[in-house]
């Protein structure tokens, strides 16, 4: 039961200070009202602001376009050489084959000639 009272003293005096800043700003007073000017200077600076995020969010958009466009132009160039690659490995797979059997075949030559 008491476990409960050093949490609730560490708690209360910060419950009292955001309640203090709180309440003032919903109560109704006359000296927290503000004026239809001051809302509408707010709203016309937030709508300044969206405008120029929107700005920003489209040169964003525009370069991450380039960037992606350049990461699927190396992708593909990456995938040729990637192909190129796997062909001249199947092919010098194909010629060590071929050398090792003219080895045998030179083996066994050379045995049946002594």
């Amino acid at each position: 039961m008491s476990s409960w009272i050093p949490i609730a003293k560490a708690v209360l005096p910060t419950l009292a200070e955001i309640a203090g800043k709180a309440i003032p700003a919903f109560s109704g007073s006359k000296e927290h009202a503000r004026s239809l000017e001051a809302h509408t200077a707010e709203i016309a600076e937030l709508q300044a602001a969206v405008t120029q995020n929107a700005a920003a969010l489209r040169t964003l958009a525009e370069q991450m376009e380039t960037t992606v466009r350049a990461v699927d132009e190396g992708a593909r160039t990456v995938e040729q050489r990637i192909t190129r690659l796997e062909l001249q490995l199947r092919m010098t797979r194909v010629w060590a084959l071929a050398a090792s059997a003219l080895a045998i075949v030179a083996l066994v030559l050379v045995q049946q000639l002594r």
